[in-house]
C-alpha cells in the first residue's frame, strides 16, 4: 500500500490543520506497513520544525502565495506521483480534490476527499463538484456535513465515510482550584467573517449574568480582525472589568485556561446560505473543553449538536438570543454539582468516541473498505 496525502497545512493551529496532523498520525498507526508521503499546499513557514507525523513531508519549499503555490503543485505533483506510484490519495481539503483526481487519473490510483464544513455546504465550482463525485470515498468529519453535501451536491449515501475530529489533550476531571472566581471561557478566532462563533452574543449576555453573579469573569482566547470591535462592545456594555481578552496563547497556557474555567461557551450559529454558508463543521474546541471535564453552552442547531447533548453534557441555546445564553450560564454557575456531572459525562464521551485510538480504529475500517489493507 502506497499512500499520498494532500493537505492545505500541517503547521498551523486551526481545526483543519490539527485534523491533518491527527489523520497522518492515525494513518501511521492504522497501516504501519504502508508507504506514506505528505504534500502540504502551504510551504514550511520560516523557523518552523516539522511535526512528527509518521511520514515524510515533501515539497516543503517554494513560493508562499496561493496562486504561485497552486501552479507549483500543478506542475510538480504529477511528476512526483509518477515516481512514487501511490495506490491511493487522500485529499484532506476540497481545494486539493481536483488535483488529487488529476493525479489519480495519471497514475491509475484511487482517491478520497475529506470534507469539513462550510467549504462544501454551498455552491461548488464545477472542478470541485466533479472531484467529489469521482472520489472513491467522501470522508465527512460530521454527519451534518455529509447530509448537507448529499442534499446540495447529489453525492450518493454509499459514497460517504465518517471520520470525526479528535482531541489529543489529556482527559481531566474538571475540578478547579480554590479560592475560585466563576469563569466562563471561549476559544476561537475573532474574525469579522466568523462572527457566527458568537463572541458578541456572549458579551451581550454578560450584563444579565453579572446582575446575578457579580464576580463572574469571561475569558476570550484567540485573536483576529474583529477583536477591536469586541473590545469596544465590552466597554459600551460596561462589562470591560469582567472580561479578559488574552489573545493567542501557547498550548500549555490554553490547557490552563480550560482547567481554570467553570463553563465553556460558544453559541456558534449555522447559516446554510448556498452562496455564503456559515457555521462550525465540527467544533474541535468543544471537544477540548469536554476533555477537561467542562460543561458546554452551545448552539441548538448544526454539526456540534451531534456530540453536544442538551441536559447531558451541555445546555443548547438559540445562538441569536443573549438572554438564553445568559440563563444557561447562570444556571450552570449556580448549580455546580449539575455542571460537574455534565462535565464528567462530556469527558466520558470524548474518551469513548473522540481519541486517537478511535480514529485509528475507524481508519482501519476505512482502509479495508478502500481495498488498501
Amino acid at each position: 500500500m502506497r499512500i499520498l496525502i494532500l493537505t492545505t497545512d500541517v503547521w498551523g493551529v486551526g481545526g483543519i490543520e490539527r485534523y491533518s496532523r491527527s489523520f497522518c498520525r492515525a494513518l501511521a498507526l492504522a497501516a504501519p506497513e504502508s508507504e506514506r508521503w505528505l504534500v502540504s499546499a502551504r510551504p514550511r513557514p520560516s523557523g518552523m520544525v516539522d511535526p512528527e507525523l509518521g511520514c515524510p513531508i515533501l515539497l516543503t519549499k517554494g513560493p508562499k502565495t496561493w496562486t504561485a503555490r497552486k501552479l507549483l503543485l500543478a506542475t510538480t505533483l504529477p511528476l512526483l506521483a509518477l515516481r512514487l506510484r501511490p495506490t491511493h490519495l487522500f485529499a484532506l481539503h476540497i481545494n486539493l480534490a481536483p488535483l488529487a483526481q488529476w493525479v489519480a487519473r495519471m497514475t491509475g490510483a484511487s482517491y478520497s476527499v475529506v470534507i469539513h464544513g462550510i467549504e462544501v455546504w454551498g455552491i461548488l465550482p464545477y472542478p470541485k463538484w466533479r472531484s467529489l463525485r469521482g472520489a472513491q470515498k467522501v470522508i465527512a468529519v460530521s454527519r451534518f456535513t455529509a447530509e448537507m453535501v448529499r442534499q446540495r451536491h447529489g453525492i450518493p449515501e454509499h459514497q460517504f465515510a465518517f471520520l470525526p475530529n479528535i482531541t489529543d489533550l489529556p482527559l481531566t476531571d474538571g475540578q478547579v482550584s480554590l479560592p475560585h472566581v466563576p469563569t466562563l471561557l471561549t476559544v476561537g478566532r475573532m474574525a469579522k467573517e466568523e462572527r457566527y462563533k458568537g463572541h458578541e452574543v456572549v458579551l451581550q449576555a454578560m450584563p444579565q449574568v453579572l446582575r446575578q453573579i457579580p464576580d463572574a469573569r469571561y475569558v476570550l482566547v484567540g485573536d483576529g480582525d474583529d477583536r477591536p470591535h469586541l473590545e469596544r462592545l465590552a466597554q459600551r456594555l460596561g462589562i470591560a472589568a469582567s472580561v479578559a481578552f488574552v489573545g493567542r496563547v501557547s498550548d500549555d497556557a490554553l490547557t490552563r485556561h480550560y482547567a481554570a474555567c467553570d463553563v465553556f461557551v460558544m453559541p456558534s450559529k449555522t447559516v446554510l446560505d448556498p452562496k455564503r454558508p456559515k457555521g462550525e463543521g465540527f467544533g474541535i474546541v468543544y471537544l477540548e473543553a469536554m476533555a477537561h471535564g467542562k460543561p458546554v453552552v452551545g448552539p441548538n442547531y448544526g454539526a456540534p449538536t451531534e456530540f453536544l447533548r442538551h441536559g447531558e453534557n451541555a445546555l443548547l441555546v438559540d445562538p441569536d438570543s443573549p438572554s438564553e445564553v445568559a440563563e444557561a450560564l447562570v444556571y450552570l454557575l449556580t448549580h455546580p454539582e449539575e455542571a460537574r456531572r455534565m462535565g464528567e459525562r462530556g469527558r466520558q464521551l470524548v474518551a469513548k468516541e473522540f481519541t486517537m485510538d478511535t480514529m485509528v480504529r475507524r481508519l482501519k475500517n476505512l482502509l479495508t473498505e478502500l481495498g488498501q489493507r
